[in-house]
């Protein structure tokens, strides 16, 4: 969703342009490029370069754009956030004040959390686009000049833009959707294959970490005569192959929630969340034709999970070290980075490349708790 941003010109009265004249004031064209600036900065949640055209920032609303960056469904919301501004409410304020009226829309996520059917991110951003009712905020930004600089002073008036930061969004809409938050197995789901017919695959709940993995379904269940290309191969919201490979991930139940790539996609992605947080949660990206064993793999591996790592909410350090999983048959040397909370809560960080000599998928996992990283071989096999 594209944020859609304009400014209105409005030539401004013959009254305001004598006055400013008048005083000889030659600021209001930099205020107006200030204004822009803070609701540009604002749209696109930069805290840093918002900060800088104030005196003493604002926490409160760094805290906002921190929590809404963690959580997909928030930050779905913030892209919808858009203004609007006439050059004709500048006004001065006292001898060296000034204000700028903005008026920021964005959609109506409550309207939207309303809505029955959503049971993935995607569904999210969708009903969002869709939605045509919209929340309308209008702020009067203030300016204030001081020697020769222009400080923005009402930064926290934009506190009122994101009152949603704190919001269980994900728990509210997928509690709300008419499928289950966890997904639910199908033993009877449906494998499309082209013109050939559908065969059917039974998938198991994910075991405890000590027990046996899924076992891989049998050749006679798979028909992988498409192998290594069989892009069409897939189990609808529970078991994919990966394109270009033979490995087999199959959602376990436990989820609280997945999103997946659908038949025809060019993209391999998929996404998925152990509970109702962006800090308990795993990904598999396609990467590049190249080995998953290769150099160029191995160091996107470990700048991944060491810049990833640094990301992670209340960050304040991490150790990396290597350790070995074995995912649908093979050894695989993943890099795990150990991060210490401000908190002191420790949270894990893996980044693995699973495939083959021609091509590599990322699977990246973050948690807090190191039995859903030992668990993640369990949701993989191999077919054909």
């Amino acid at each position: 969703m594209k944020n859609t941003r304009k400014t209105v010109s409005v030539i401004l009265t013959a009254s305001m342009l004598m006055s400013l004249c008048a005083c000889q004031d030659k600021s209001a064209d930099e205020v107006l490029d200030l204004a822009e600036d803070v609701a540009n900065y604002t749209c696109d949640m930069d805290y840093k370069k918002l900060s800088k055209l104030t005196e003493d920032g604002d926490e409160k609303l760094e805290e906002r754009f921190e929590s809404i960056e963690e959580d997909d469904f928030k930050k779905a919301i913030a892209a919808t956030l858009e203004f609007e501004f006439a050059e004709d409410s500048l006004e001065k304020d006292g001898k060296t004040g000034y204000t700028v009226e903005v008026t920021f829309t964005y959609v109506d996520y409550e309207e939207v959390m309303d809505e029955s059917g959503i049971t993935s991110l995607s569904d999210w951003e969708d009903a969002l686009d869709d939605c045509d009712e919209l929340v309308e905020e209008t702020i009067t930004l203030e300016f204030e000049k001081d020697g020769s600089d222009i400080l923005f002073v009402n930064i926290d008036d934009l506190e009122d833009l994101f009152k949603y930061y704190d919001e269980d969004i994900i728990g509210s809409v997928l509690e709300d959707g008419d499928a289950a938050a966890e997904p639910v197995v199908d033993d009877d789901a449906d494998i499309v294959d082209g013109d050939d017919a559908e065969p059917t695959a039974t998938a198991t709940p994910t075991p405890a970490p000590s027990a046996t993995p899924t076992p891989a379904p049998t050749s006679s269940s798979w028909d992988n005569a498409n192998y290594p290309d069989p892009a069409d191969y897939f189990v609808q919201d529970q078991c994919y192959l990966l394109p270009e490979t033979n490995i087999l991930f199959t959602a376990p139940a436990t989820l609280s929630t997945i999103s997946g790539p659908e038949a025809g996609d060019d993209f391999f992605m998929l996404t998925a969340l152990w509970e109702y947080s962006m800090n308990e949660a795993f990904s598999i990206m396609e990467g590049a034709h190249v080995s998953c064993t290769g150099d160029s793999a191995l160091q996107f591996r470990d700048s991944m999970a060491d810049t990833y790592a640094s990301t992670v909410t209340s960050y304040q350090s991490h150790t990396m070290e290597y350790i070995d999983l074995e995912i649908a048959g093979d050894t695989y040397e993943c890099a795990l980075a150990t991060i210490t909370t401000e908190s002191g809560e420790t949270v894990y960080v893996l980044v693995a490349m699973i495939g083959n000599d021609d091509c590599y998928y990322m699977l990246l996992a973050t948690s807090s708790n190191m039995d859903n990283i030992n668990e993640l071989p369990s949701y993989f096999s191999r077919v054909g």
